[in-house]
């Protein structure tokens, strides 16, 4: 079993630990991922984001991927230096969902398609509600459709 790493950002359970959750053909999982809380706030504008923050990224999405999903490069025009390109946020909260149940999917035979969004007052997204079972059984895949029908109400 992976390491739980405590850090100031919410991300503390280690990919790593997901995937040996399963690894084990038989456990369900509901993580709490601190979307808003945690991975936006990380997410800087620039795109300079401190190493600090790049490794508990790496660590908590199992990836180096979400560089190229969450930046984009922007040509900006210069009057006397001609155009020139800027790394820019490319990142709102369905896509922070969709990249994250979409790394689920690469681990978990069964992830339901769709968080349950917990806001604060202004309706921003802080955290997402994710299932996902360990069980490729066809019985679970049912109710994690079932599941997810119960989400799309809340």
């Amino acid at each position: 079993m992976g390491v739980v790493f405590l850090d100031p950002y919410g991300l503390q359970v280690a990919w790593e630990s997901l995937v040996a959750i399963s690894k084990t053909k038989a456990l369900d999982v509901w993580i709490l991922f601190p979307s808003g809380m945690g991975l936006n706030r990380l997410l800087t504008r620039s795109g300079d984001i401190r190493q600090e923050w790049q490794d508990t990224l790496d660590r908590s999405l199992g990836t180096m991927e979400w560089r190229k999903a969450f930046y984009k490069n922007e040509e900006e025009r210069d009057l006397f230096d001609g155009p020139r390109t800027r790394m820019v946020k490319d990142a709102n909260p369905a896509k922070l969902e969709e990249f994250y149940l979409n790394r689920l999917e690469t681990i978990f035979p069964t992830v339901m398609n769709r968080s349950i969004r917990l806001t604060n007052s202004k309706d921003q997204t802080m955290y997402l509600l994710c299932f996902a079972s360990a069980n490729p059984s066809r019985n679970v895949k049912s109710l994690t459709t079932k599941l997810a029908g119960w989400a799309a109400k809340a």
